[in-house]
């Protein structure tokens, strides 16, 4: 019986043992289940399941929003200016002119005649037939007029006058300018000096070393492809003797007090006074009047 009893005890706790094992796992399983429900309850269902019943959601705390970082400006550095060249200055074009000179025109008897037509008129062109072509390489072409256009008789050596059509040969076969400061320009006095002057110009030549007036400049300007040209002449005076020694002469001829203030001449004579010295001192102010204008 004792020993049932004892049996019958161990059972008993065994039994209890039991109940409370059960009842553990039980409360243990009721946990499980409790989470498990609460996870499913925060998964999203399905959309479209029309059949599905939406658990309630609970909303999650709306983020503090984190201010945005003011932004540092940044400074544009000034571009540093970038100087500007000097501009080269564009040189002055060179400009050059050629400038010729002949001599003498000096009309001897036998040239004289070499020109007659046969009619009383004088042809002179021939003579420049060679001569032509140089000159037409020159942008200023000069020449020295030996002699007068004071008219007929006609007359070579030693008191030269030639027929006008001489000038108008020269200035056809293309010079510019006549040179009238010689030895020979008063062989038909002052007369014959104007008259080669009027004779000279009405062919369409300049002229320059002697003058129609006192009032007349002495020195021709000439303006050629954009140079200023200024031009003088003198002539040479004879040597001066005796009595009449003040008194100047050109080729033995007397000059009268007209006659020097229309030609320009000088003298190489240092006695009995010292006359080249004063041609010297006139001649060189002429020069800066020259300068001064501008040429």
């Amino acid at each position: 019986m004792k020993s049932m009893t004892r049996k019958s005890g161990r059972l008993g706790k065994q039994a209890q043992a039991c109940r409370r094992s059960a009842g553990f796992f039980l409360l243990l399983l009721l946990i499980v289940l409790s989470l498990l429900t609460t996870a499913c309850s925060r998964l999203p269902l399905p959309s479209g399941d029309s059949g599905s019943v939406s658990p309630a959601v609970t909303e999650s705390p709306s983020p503090t929003p984190t201010p945005a970082p003011t932004p540092t400006p940044t400074l544009t550095p000034t571009p540093t200016p970038t100087p500007m060249p000097t501009p080269t200055p564009t040189p002055e074009p060179t400009v050059r002119i050629r400038i010729g000179m002949v001599g003498d025109m000096l009309m001897h008897d036998p040239v004289i005649r070499g020109g007659a037509t046969g009619d009383g008129s004088y042809d002179y062109n021939y003579m420049f037939d060679y001569l032509r072509p140089e000159i037409a390489k020159l942008d200023y072409a000069i020449f020295n007029m030996e002699g007068t256009f004071g008219g007929a008789p006609y007359k070579g050596f030693p008191l030269f006058s030639a027929p006008d059509e001489l000038a108008e040969a020269c200035a056809a076969a293309g010079f510019h300018c006549a040179v009238t400061a010689n030895n020979h320009i008063l062989d038909r006095k002052t007369a014959g000096l104007q008259r080669t002057l009027q004779v000279l110009r009405a062919a369409g030549l300049d002229t320059v070393g002697a003058r129609l007036t006192p009032e007349e400049s002495p020195i021709l300007i000439k303006e050629v492809s954009g140079i200023k040209l200024a031009i003088s002449a003198y002539t040479w005076e004879t040597i001066r003797q005796g009595e009449n020694s003040e008194i100047p002469a050109i080729n033995g001829l007397r000059m009268t007090e007209l006659d020097r203030q229309l030609v320009d001449s000088f003298s190489e004579q240092s006695k009995p006074r010292d006359f080249k010295a004063d041609s010297v001192r006139e001649i060189t102010a002429r020069a800066e009047q020259m300068r001064a204008t501008g040429a």
